[in-house]
């Protein structure tokens, strides 16, 4: 009987593109004929209470561990048991880097320690096409350690419930929605706020004209901002939901803010809350730096804008180009060149490949894992 259990720190009733994603890649799992349970470890000091609960569930019967970072303690409960001897087979899925981008930087060297004894310890490592993590940086540095088992997964792609999109109304107020997180000194939304301060004078637009919608983590200094650019009437924030809540706030949007940040560890990402916008059907408006993948990502699939991270005016312009292409009804002919081109994207495709994965290690150690 094929058995897998995930070291992950989310549940699949949780609020958040990762417990979607993880869940449906569960789904896909069990119709391949898995049996899939779940090791959550939500914080870092119960990494060695959380190795006996993985040790106890190997021992009846889970020989298949899949962990998958961030953060990299998500992979310590494995690699603790394989160094103590334990018999099960693992597969380490690498959404970031562990050592190329190592948060503190202070723990660089040890962190390049543990992200070695990952590789050399995991029966396949997964890395993830629009996440930090590359396989030509992997193979530089790991490639004795790697050894041909590394495996790549497709775009996460987008979910099945996208196939029937609503229309976009030309209703106001013009609506900018973001949802997710920030990131101090790394992904934050001032430059944006000043670029959206710049475009609602240019047009001279009040506040039943346009709103933007901030949904999940906020911070008082953003809120300081607000109040110094006089855009409280502009501004609406609402704390994290549960995705079956978001859903009306998405369908109501007419512009999805995406803010990828301007640093050079961020450049190769194309996070999960993208395939969230486009499950909705509405142009994006990504912030970001000009060697970004998600840049060219966006612009070459027609799938929306794109704007300087760091630059408040090119800002300020993309939204002009935003609002009137709404106002005059351009972005209908936008929004059928978006259907079209994320047909190619698809979520289940992602999940089948990793379900593949899976198989291909039961398969070369079939006799270890039964």
């Amino acid at each position: 009987m094929k058995k897998i259990v995930c070291v992950t720190n989310v549940g699949l009733d949780e609020p958040g593109g990762r417990a979607a994603a993880l869940k449906t890649r569960f789904e896909t799992l069990e119709k391949d004929g898995w049996i899939v349970d779940q090791l959550i470890l939500k914080n870092h000091h119960n990494v060695f209470l959380k190795t006996f609960e993985l040790k106890r569930k190997i021992i009846n019967g889970f020989k298949l561990v899949w962990s998958m970072n961030n953060p990299f303690t998500l992979h310590l409960p494995p690699l603790i048991l394989k160094k103590a001897g334990y018999d099960f087979k693992w597969i380490a899925e690498f959404r970031d880097p562990i050592y190329l981008n190592p948060d503190p930087k202070k723990f660089r060297m040890v962190y390049r320690i543990v992200e070695k004894e990952i590789v050399s310890e995991s029966d396949a490592v997964v890395i993830v096409l629009g996440m930090q993590v590359d396989k030509i940086d992997f193979l530089k540095i790991y490639n004795r350690e790697l050894n041909g088992k590394i495996f790549v997964l497709p775009f996460a792609g987008l979910e099945d419930i996208c196939s029937d999109p609503s229309p976009c109304k030309k209703t106001m107020p013009f609506t900018i929605t973001y949802a997710g997180s920030f990131y101090k000194d790394w992904i934050e939304p001032l430059s944006f706020l000043v670029g959206f301060n710049k475009f609602v004078g240019k047009l001279n637009l009040k506040d039943e004209d346009v709103q933007v919608r901030f949904i999940g983590d906020w911070d008082e200094e953003y809120s300081k901002k607000v109040k110094k650019l006089n855009l409280q009437g502009y501004i609406k924030i609402k704390r994290w939901m549960n995705k079956k809540d978001i859903i009306p706030l998405f369908m109501n949007s007419h512009l999805f803010l995406y803010i990828g940040g301007s640093k050079t560890e961020n450049k190769k990402n194309v996070s999960l809350k993208i395939w969230d916008y486009l499950c909705y059907a509405r142009p994006i408006f990504a912030l970001c730096k000009e060697d970004y993948v998600v840049k060219d990502f966006i612009l070459k699939n027609r799938f929306g804008y794109v704007a300087d991270y760091d630059d408040p005016k090119d800002i300020s312009e993309k939204l002009i180009q935003a609002f009137l292409d709404f106002k005059t009804e351009k972005v209908h002919k936008s929004i059928k060149k978006l259907l079209q081109n994320r047909r190619r994207f698809d979520r289940k495709r992602h999940d089948d490949v990793f379900v593949q994965i899976c198989d291909i290690i039961y398969s070369k150690h079939r006799s270890k894992i039964i």
